[in-house]
C-alpha cells in the first residue's frame, strides 16, 4: 500500500464510498478506535461504515496528510472535520463544526485490512464542543 492508495481509501470515508471502504476489510478483521475504546469485528465493520448514510451522521470530511508503510502494514495520517447533525459522544453538537487530526494504523492480510487501530485527538473535540476549557 502507498500514499495514493491511502488517499483513495480515506477519500471513500463518505456516504457515497462507504461500500468500497467496507469491502476493503478481511472477513475476520478488527477495528479498534482507541479514544472511545470502540471495538468492531468482522462483518460489523461494514455495518459501521454504512452508518455514514444515516441522516443524523452529519457531514464528515477526511483529508490524508501522510502515509508510511509497506504491503504488510502502514500508518495513514489524516485530518477530520465534522459538520454535526446530532449529538457527538453524548455532547450537544448539532449545528457545530469540529476538527481534529489522527491516524489509522493498519495491518494487511492478502490485500485486505486485517486490523485497524484508530488514534485521534479526542481532547480537541471535547474542547471544541465546550467540555474542556
Amino acid at each position: 500500500m502507498n500514499l495514493a492508495w491511502a488517499k483513495e481509501w480515506v477519500g471513500n470515508w463518505s456516504p457515497e464510498g462507504c461500500e468500497k471502504v467496507a469491502a476493503s476489510y478481511a472477513d475476520d478483521a478488527i477495528f479498534h478506535d482507541y479514544p472511545t475504546n470502540h471495538i468492531t469485528r468482522g462483518k460489523d465493520i461494514g455495518k459501521m461504515w454504512m452508518g455514514m448514510k444515516q441522516p443524523n451522521a452529519g457531514k464528515h470530511t477526511f483529508v490524508v496528510t501522510g502515509y508510511i508503510g509497506t504491503a504488510d502494514a502502514g500508518v495513514v495520517q489524516w485530518t477530520w472535520a465534522i459538520q454535526h447533525a446530532s449529538d457527538f459522544l453524548g455532547l450537544p453538537a448539532k449545528g457545530k463544526e469540529t476538527y481534529t487530526e489522527g491516524c489509522s494504523v493498519l495491518i494487511f492480510k492478502n490485500g485486505k485490512i486485517q486490523e485497524q487501530h484508530e488514534y485521534w485527538d479526542l481532547g480537541a473535540m471535547y474542547k471544541q464542543l465546550g467540555m474542556l476549557k
